[in-house]
């Protein structure tokens, strides 16, 4: 399964970059097979605890089934809610936290054990209701690709599909899945990006 997304608002024209097998890895087409075979209810099992990252009123906040659910092996992570140099600061900040209270160990940093196979556990998002992608799972992973120049990313995506989301956003069916038309891109600045994007989480 798979969504093909456009936009004529953006540079960022996709959420999604097109699948080539060719240039796939193979543990990256593995994953992108099993994920093939899933039901919309395979999805929402695999999601449900993440269902309360963010509280009622935020972009973010939905139920599982509020979504149709994909997953694809090259998310744009340009379409994230939050600018990545703001990411980028904010994760920075967490990380240099983390290092003064608990002291890990070199094999228990994200850019080790994560970074080189990011297949090995892939992101969560979610269409707010502003038309950005808002993350359920991997905030951190998201701060440390990043700030290691990727583009994307493999991910699982929510793509929301309640009647006042399309009053807002164009979605046109296609062969392939989705048409997606981006609505205005919202700007988060600041402690507003901290409080838009990582405080509206319980």
């Amino acid at each position: 399964m798979s969504f093909i997304f456009t936009s004529n608002a953006s540079s960022c024209k996709s959420p999604f970059k097109a699948n080539s097998p060719n240039r796939m890895g193979t543990p990256l087409q593995e994953l992108a097979d099993e994920f093939s075979r899933w039901t919309q209810g395979d999805f929402v099992k695999r999601v449900e605890l993440f269902r309360d990252q963010f509280e009622p009123g935020h972009p973010g906040h939905g139920s599982p089934r509020e979504f149709t659910w994909t997953f694809t092996p090259r998310f744009r992570l340009c379409r994230l809610a939050g600018a990545r140099k703001e990411w980028i600061l904010w994760s920075v900040k967490e990380r240099t936290a983390w290092i003064e209270d608990y002291a890990p160990r070199r094999h228990e940093h994200l850019e080790v054990y994560w970074l080189p196979q990011p297949w090995s556990e892939p992101l969560i998002v979610v269409q707010g209701t502003c038309g950005r992608f808002y993350a359920w799972d991997g905030n951190h992973r998201i701060g440390a690709a990043f700030a290691a120049g990727l583009k994307t990313l493999p991910t699982i995506a929510g793509l929301r599909k309640s009647a006042c989301f399309a009053n807002n956003v164009t979605m046109q069916k296609t062969a392939f899945g989705v048409d997606f038309r981006d609505s205005k891109r919202d700007s988060l600045r600041g402690d507003k990006f901290r409080s838009g994007i990582v405080s509206g989480m319980k």
